[in-house]
């Protein structure tokens, strides 16, 4: 779970704006990450994990090289389709995290490494057990909800991805100081107070709040 403090509109902004030192900054600042992101979807392909079914390569019968996340920014920043075939609609999810990154900020999360969709709704029953409406508030919002910005597609494998704007950060709050902590589960409670932090924290500085998960 990486939750991560930014202006959505600024990262918006930024796909589609042509702006090449942009562009040279992101791959440069991320090069690591980045590397290690390709390698792994190398690796999937070299496995034969199946691309996304329109990616795939029905006449040659053998999976598509993958387009880096590198080019896939690229692309992104500068308003371009890849030239390439994208294997794994996720990439995109990838890119935006990039985006993010430079833009932002990202909040306190080391008691959520490693954590498991399965926690996640144990989390989200508590948060509903102390009266914190789901559509207000949840985890499911948080790590896999609708694509945040249009350019990048829909896809429902690999890095999940959610958010909260603005406005729905400030009503989350309100829930949150309406909520009957007396009924949640001393154990569970430290990690809606984390919740609690991630929002205040967006709150005080303006931002957005936009979250990644693998799980």
């Amino acid at each position: 779970m990486l939750p991560i403090a930014t202006n959505l509109a600024e990262v918006e902004g930024a796909i589609g704006s042509g702006n090449t030192a942009l562009v040279n900054l992101l791959v440069e600042k991320f090069k690591d990450d980045i590397a290690s992101d390709d390698q792994f979807i190398a690796d999937r392909l070299d496995e034969g994990i199946m691309p996304d079914e329109d990616e795939a390569d029905e006449e040659m019968g053998e999976p598509p090289s993958a387009v880096s996340i590198a080019e896939l920014l690229r692309c992104l920043v500068m308003g371009e389709k890849p030239a390439g075939p994208v294997p794994y609609r996720y990439m995109y999810g990838c890119a935006l995290r990039y985006l993010a990154l430079h833009f932002g900020e990202v909040l306190p999360h080391d008691q959520w490494n490693d954590f498991s969709s399965g926690a996640f709704g144990t989390i989200d029953k508590a948060m509903g057990a102390a009266g914190i409406s789901a559509k207000v508030l949840s985890l499911e919002r948080l790590v896999d909800r609708a694509r945040p910005i249009a350019a990048i597609p829909e896809y429902h494998d690999g890095l999940r991805v959610g958010y909260l704007r603005r406005l729905e950060i400030d009503q989350g709050l309100a829930a949150l100081a309406a909520a009957k902590r007396d009924r949640m589960d001393e154990d569970l409670a430290v990690f809606v107070d984390d919740i609690h932090e991630w929002l205040r924290a967006c709150a005080d500085s303006k931002r957005d709040l936009l979250c990644f998960s693998t799980h």
